[in-house]
C-alpha cells in the first residue's frame, strides 16, 4: 500500500454544513478534493498515470464559527458578502446586501491518500512540490488552505516491519481523531429494537436525552430501614434506580405489592406517621406537573464519539445528458448527470493511536463505491476489499 500523507492542513471558513448535518468534517467534501488532486495530475504526462483511489481524514482540532443568540440558541455567524459591482448602476451598487445563511468553520486536518502507480526517485521531489502547491490553491469544502506543514511519500508491504513505519507515519499526526463509518452499530441497534426505523435508531445515538424521576428520598429512607425483614424488596428497588429511562421501567411488582400491603395493614397512627412516605410513594407511581423530579441524561446505546455523517447521495431521477439539463455547470455538454438526495449514517471519531497495524490502517480508508442509484463513500475491511459494502440504509422513495 502506498500512501501520501499530507500533514496539519489549515482550512479556514469550510463548508460546516452537510446534507441535514454539521459541526463535522464532511468525508464527501474530503474525497472530492482528493478527486481534484487527481484530476489535476491528469494535465501533467509524467503523473498522469497516478491514481489517488482513496484517503482517510485525521481531524487535529476545529472551531465553529457560531454564537448565541438572546434566547440562548446557537446560532453560525453571517456576512454579508457583495456580489459583483461591475456593470451595475449607481444606485444598485449602494443598496444593502443580502445576507446569504451559511455555516462555517475552522479546521486543522491531515489526509492519508492510498495512490496507485510508480513515482521514480528522479521525479518525487517534484511530485511532492505538485501536490503542495496543488493543495493550497484548491478549494476544502468551499474553505481556503492557509498552511500545509508537509507533504511526505510512504510505502507499506505487509509485514512485520510494518507496525514501525506506522508508528514513524503516524506520530507527526497525533493527537487527532480519525473518522469511521459505524453502519454496522446502527444495524445491530435496529436488530435488537425492531420497534425503530432507521432515523430513530440514528437519533438515539446522535441526539442528547434527559428523563425526570420523581423524587424518592423518604422511600429510600423507608426500605433502608426494613432491609433485614425485607431484603427482596429492597433489592428489587435497588435495581430498579439502576434503569436509567423512568418512562420505561416501573417499579417491581414485589415494591408494589409491599406498599400496598403497608397501607392497608397499617393503623391510623401508623398511617398518619407515614403520610408523607405514602404521598411520596403515589407521586412515584403517578406523577403530575408540580410533582418534584430529578433529571437525569440519558446514556447513548454504545459508548463512543459518535456523529451524524452524510456519507454520499441517492439518485432522485433518470441520467440525462448535460446537454438536456438547463444550466448545468458541466463544460462538457457529453456528461452524464442526475438529481440526487444527501445520504447519511451514523459514524464515530477515534484516535489514531489506535491504529497500530496494516489492517487498522487499511480499515480507515475511504473508498468511492457506487451500485445503482447509490453514490457512497465507504470502508473496507483489509480482509474484504473486493467485498459487496455491509450498508444501511432505507430505500425510500423521494
Amino acid at each position: 500500500m502506498k500512501l501520501i500523507s499530507i500533514q496539519h492542513i489549515f482550512v479556514q471558513d469550510m463548508n460546516a454544513v452537510a446534507g441535514q448535518v454539521y459541526g463535522s468534517v464532511s468525508i464527501v467534501s474530503a474525497m472530492g478534493y482528493v478527486h481534484a488532486l487527481e484530476r489535476s495530475l491528469k494535465n501533467i504526462e509524467q503523473f498522469s498515470h497516478i491514481k489517488l483511489n482513496a484517503c482517510a481524514v485525521l481531524v487535529h482540532d476545529y472551531q465553529l464559527r457560531t454564537f448565541y443568540n438572546e434566547h440562548y440558541a446557537l446560532k453560525f455567524l453571517q456576512s454579508r458578502n457583495p456580489p459583483a459591482l461591475y456593470g451595475l448602476s449607481n444606485g444598485d451598487k449602494s443598496k444593502t446586501v443580502p445576507v446569504i445563511e451559511e455555516g462555517k468553520m475552522n479546521v486543522e486536518l491531515s489526509l492519508l491518500i492510498r495512490y496507485e502507480g510508480d513515482i521514480y526517485p528522479t521525479i518525487e521531489q517534484e511530485f511532492i512540490k505538485h501536490i503542495m502547491q496543488t493543495a493550497y490553491r484548491q478549494r476544502f469544502a468551499g474553505g481556503s488552505v492557509f498552511k500545509i506543514d508537509s507533504v511526505n511519500l510512504w510505502q507499506l508491504h505487509h509485514n512485520d516491519s510494518d507496525k514501525k513505519i506506522i508508528r514513524q507515519l503516524l506520530r507527526p499526526l497525533l493527537p487527532s481523531f480519525v473518522l469511521y463509518q459505524r453502519s454496522d452499530v446502527l444495524a445491530e441497534y435496529i436488530k435488537d429494537n425492531p420497534n425503530k426505523d432507521t432515523l430513530d435508531a440514528l437519533m438515539d445515538f446522535i441526539s442528547i436525552k434527559s428523563c425526570a424521576r420523581p423524587n424518592h428520598v423518604l422511600i429510600d429512607k423507608h426500605l433502608e430501614k426494613v432491609i433485614t425483614d425485607y431484603p427482596d424488596v429492597y433489592q428489587a428497588w435497588q435495581e430498579h434506580l439502576q434503569e436509567h429511562d423512568y418512562h420505561q421501567s416501573m417499579p417491581p411488582q414485589i415494591v408494589i405489592d409491599y406498599f400496598e400491603n403497608l397501607q392497608h395493614n397499617s393503623n391510623k397512627k401508623i398511617l398518619k406517621a407515614n403520610k408523607a412516605l405514602f404521598d411520596e410513594w403515589q407521586n412515584y407511581l403517578n406523577p403530575i406537573n408540580k410533582t418534584s423530579a430529578t433529571w437525569s441524561y440519558l446514556p447513548k446505546p454504545k459508548k463512543g464519539y459518535f456523529v451524524p455523517m452524510m456519507c454520499g447521495y441517492k439518485a432522485i431521477s433518470p441520467v440525462f445528458y448535460a446537454k438536456e439539463i438547463a444550466n448545468c455547470r458541466s463544460k462538457n455538454l457529453e456528461d452524464q448527470v442526475c438529481f440526487v438526495e444527501a445520504v447519511h449514517t451514523l459514524a464515530e471519531y477515534k484516535s489514531t493511536h489506535r491504529i497500530k497495524d496494516y489492517a487498522g490502517l487499511a480499515g480507515a480508508l475511504w473508498y468511492y463505491h457506487h451500485e445503482e442509484h447509490w453514490y457512497l463513500c465507504e470502508q473496507r475491511q483489509i480482509d474484504s476489499i473486493n467485498a459487496e459494502p455491509n450498508l444501511v440504509f432505507d430505500d425510500y422513495d423521494f
